[in-house]
């Protein structure tokens, strides 16, 4: 779990200038005293159990039982995705009730949660709160910001990655210039990464004017995200507690005023500018050269092409003979026979071929048609050719597939061909298509006609389309057939097996045909040269089209001119004082920049993780990650570790946790497994006290994201993927003034961490239940219990489109409503209903019910189900985490 070297960190000196005068708790070095020794050694699962166990004995308190399987697993999913447990998941999870094996099967699943896209996507709006992200800038006019959500889905992504916190930090600061000789992916993320200080709140009417307000802005986020200082206190004067001073202040003020940050626009001045590309300043010589070899690429396809077209001419004196063909309808098979039933039997020539086409007898569209052939030699050794067992030895042999050989060591014995105007063999190979793994496809120019085979030893659905293990299917095209031919490697007598099934639902049947014909190798060999020449013309200009240079761009920020700040008197930029080096904290050893180091951005961030400030750092990050868990911080103002803050309730375990983080490399989620795994945390739940003496786990209410999250996935309309631009109108046509400022509301059913946010006027939804306010860092979600919460639930069209969807499912899986109610409240709950609910239930139900007479089923049993759901939503079981 801990994997880099332990740093030694009793080598940090205090930070006091008197052996009597001891420096506030959070300037000392880290006090890394090892856990203490409790009576009740059988009860603490982990070295953090013996510190909350110790205060626990010392007060005389038992801490309460564990919490049942159910409750643990709901509080861990939720507390690392910020979203509910599936039935499935509960059902696997409670299922056993050994004590023993409890934390071996959280641990496994703690590891599936920690691996899920929405760990970050939970985590990484923690982050978001703290660093009061936004997607306008907040100036009179609350400009969008269409690039800074790459920022925010970098949190995300780092979250998922588990990129080490120090690294984190260093990125968000410097990650410009970190880049260097990085690989354009990695250069690209570490300059989004400084979205961190380009998404300071603009101000005023004219920003260009306001911007010390924006550094301001700037400076005490920085302090309170990463140090827990209140820094923006020292803007006018010294700080009034705590042992920052003005001086400190202008220090990090000229950092800031050496970095380039990016222009939003305002009323006078409308359009953006200086956004940074995430691209090389050659782009432009990139592009011409690009586009040159685009038309050259093109001439080649159009090439190819034509001599394809021509080599149809070469099967013009070719022409098969029928020996059997049929008609299938819809759903239904057909063995391959002769007229009258008989068992097709030939003799060949080698080189001889036999030819199964199948046609559209109507719309092609649903034509998917199972085709199982099998030719066995009569004599000789006995041999047998089956179209399904070659092509599975190898189903792209020699790159494409589209001929292919047997098992028996005979070459180019398959072909794949498209008959339409004459034949023509499959030009493109696809491989794990439509997204189906072990589903090969073969096709020509148009998605019609195709051949396509099912590699797995299991049933591939895709589409519309069951295709059973280990088979072959052939589609017609538009206009006309698609065919398998066997060009026969003997001599002798041959007889042919096979059926004909369509397997495609709202098909219009087939029809097939086996036909007889003189051997076309000669002319498919020369055809197969031209095939792949045509495609690897086209693999050439896909693979340019997919490498076209583009220009992205990101809110964030670079280097300028670097230039030490004056102090402003009282504040106002319009007095300046003395001239301050750019430095960092004197309290921290107060080092000043050198003048050719650039702005100080790099040298700010090593001392934040590698100086002297990293166990504050740590300290920090592990109380946030604390709260995360246990409802409140060890600290219980995690931006305030000042002397005005609360001191840490427990100030030996927050410093051994910061050893722990360090120690593990910075990795957060090895942080969440020590925690989670703790009996601390597996407590039974009672209250909602957050100390650290109480012997119960405290319930907390969902977030706001949590709870649209929730009602989203529990109605089956959460769309997982991650969101990504905001559809704000283009910058050539902003006009937005004071007067008319920008406003808008983005809705849809994407994750709530990708909503878009806005400074000036909060989303409806997340204002109505607390959601972060954009404008500061939010360290803790503020709690309000109000009435138009509880009428949220009766009469937003949200929630109402959510449970009625819901109920329609309910409606068609379920036979009646007990069993209704069931799947309800496992969804919801994680549980089966009770009978009191069952009896609620049935009166709300009948009573509704009556009151709508005017509809007719199944409108009226949706429309009570929905109202019922509603209510069901707004309960405290689901609205609380135990």
């Amino acid at each position: 779990m801990f994997c880099r070297t332990v740093i030694v960190l009793t080598s940090l000196p205090l930070l006091s200038n008197a052996a009597d005068n001891p420096p506030h708790w959070a300037f000392q070095q880290l006090a890394d005293a090892p856990p203490p020794a409790v009576q009740d050694t059988a009860w603490a699962k982990t070295d953090v159990d013996r510190f909350f166990l110790a205060r626990l004995e010392q007060s005389g308190t038992r801490p309460s039982p564990a919490a049942d399987r159910r409750t643990l697993l709901r509080r861990v999913t939720y507390d690392l995705t910020g979203l509910p447990p599936t039935p499935e998941e509960v059902e696997s999870f409670t299922a056993s009730s050994d004590l023993s094996t409890l934390n071996i099967q959280l641990s496994t699943f703690l590891d599936r949660l920690l691996a899920s896209p929405a760990y970050g996507e939970k985590w990484g709006r923690m982050w978001l709160d703290v660093v009061r992200y936004a997607d306008t800038s907040g100036e009179n006019t609350d400009r969008p910001l269409p690039h800074s959500w790459r920022y925010r889905n970098w949190v995300i992504k780092t979250f998922n990655d588990d990129l080490p916190y120090d690294e984190f930090v260093r990125w968000q600061l410097a990650g410009d210039l970190l880049s260097q000789g990085d690989p354009p992916d990695r250069a690209a993320d570490k300059t989004v990464a400084t979205g961190f200080l380009a998404i300071a709140r603009r101000f005023g009417h004219d920003i260009e004017k306001d911007m010390h307000l924006t550094f301001e802005d700037t400076i005490d986020t920085m302090g309170k995200s990463f140090l827990g200082l209140t820094l923006g206190c020292a803007r006018c004067h010294d700080h009034k507690y705590d042992p920052v001073s003005q001086r400190d202040y202008y220090g990090l003020y000229g950092i800031l005023q050496s970095t380039r940050f990016p222009f939003t626009g305002c009323e006078p001045k409308p359009l953006p500018k200086d956004l940074v590309p995430l691209m090389t300043p050659e782009l432009q010589v990139r592009l011409t050269h690009w586009e040159a070899g685009s038309r050259d690429m093109d001439e080649a396809v159009r090439n190819a092409e034509a001599a394809l077209a021509a080599s149809r001419n070469d099967f013009a004196a070719s022409s098969p003979a029928t020996v059997a063909s049929g008609k299938v309808e819809p759903g239904q098979a057909q063995d391959i026979r002769a007229e009258g039933g008989k068992v097709v039997s030939l003799t060949l020539s080698k080189g001889e071929m036999l030819q199964l086409s199948i046609l559209p007898r109507g719309n092609y569209g649903a034509d998917s048609t199972g085709v199982e052939w099998e030719i066995a030699e009569s004599g000789g050794v006995q041999r047998v050719w089956s179209l399904a067992a070659d092509f599975l030895v190898d189903p792209a042999a020699g790159g494409s597939g589209m001929q292919h050989a047997d098992q028996h060591g005979n070459a180019a014995v398959w072909h794949l061909m498209d008959l339409v105007p004459g034949p023509q063999l499959l030009t493109e190979f696809i491989r794990d298509a439509e997204k189906t793994p072990g589903l090969m496809v073969w096709r020509g120019p148009e998605p019609c006609p195709t051949v396509f085979i099912n590699t797995k030893n299991e049933i591939a659905k895709f589409i519309t389309i069951t295709m059973p293990p280990r088979s072959v299917a052939l589609h017609p095209g538009p206009s006309g057939g698609v065919a398998v031919a066997w060009e026969s490697p003997v001599n002798g007598d041959v007889t042919v097996r096979g059926r004909i099934l369509e397997i495609d639902p709202g098909g219009d049947g087939v029809e097939w045909r086996l036909e007889r014909r003189p051997s076309i190798a000669a002319a498919l060999t020369k055809q197969k040269e031209k095939v792949l020449v045509l495609a690897a013309a086209k693999k050439s200009r896909q693979s340019s089209e997919a490498a076209k240079p583009a220009a992205e761009l990101a809110y964030a920020v670079a280097e300028t001119v670097p230039a030490n700040a004056r102090i402003q008197k009282k504040g106002d930029p319009k007095e300046p004082g003395e001239e301050v080096p750019r430095k960092v904290l004197d309290i921290f050893g107060g080092a000043a920049i050198a003048a050719d180091a650039g702005s100080g951005r790099l040298q700010l961030a090593d001392w934040l993780t590698r100086g002297e400030a990293r166990f504050l750092t740590a300290r920090v990050m592990v109380n946030r990650i604390w709260q995360g868990h246990f409802g409140a911080g060890i600290v219980r103002t995690p931006n305030d570790f000042g002397t005005r803050g609360d001191p840490p309730e427990d100030p030996v375990l927050l410093d051994f946790l910061a050893a722990r983080f360090i120690e593990s490399g910075w990795s957060v989620k090895a942080m969440h497994r020590l925690l989670v795994l703790s009996a601390a945390y597996q407590r039974a739940a009672r209250g909602s006290d957050q100390s650290l003496t109480t012997n119960y786990f405290p319930r907390r209410r969902l977030t706001a994201e949590e709870l649209r999250d929730t009602l989203l996935v529990v109605s089956g309309n959460l769309d997982r993927t991650p969101g990504g631009a905001h559809p704000f109108p283009p910058e050539a046509g902003w006009k937005y003034t004071q007067h008319d400022p920008f406003a808008a509301v983005y809705d849809n059913n994407r994750r709530s961490v990708y909503l878009m946010v806005q400074r000036t006027r909060r989303h409806p939804f997340l204002a109505l239940f607390d959601g972060a306010d954009p404008n500061a860092s939010t360290p803790v979600r503020s709690q309000s219990t109000v009435p138009t919460q509880a009428l949220y639930f009766l009469n937003d069209p949200f929630v109402h489109a959510q449970a009625k969807t819901m109920a329609q499912r309910l409606i068609t899986s379920a036979a009646n409503d007990t069993e209704r109610l069931d799947q309800a409240a496992r969804a919801l709950y994680g549980r089966s209903a009770t009978e009191d609910e069952r009896t609620v239930m049935t009166t709300f139900l009948t009573g509704t019910a009556a009151a709508i007479p005017s509809l007719s089923e199944p409108e009226r049993s949706i429309e009570v189900w929905a109202a019922w759901l509603r209510v069901l939503f707004g309960t405290s079981e689901l609205l609380y985490v135990d």
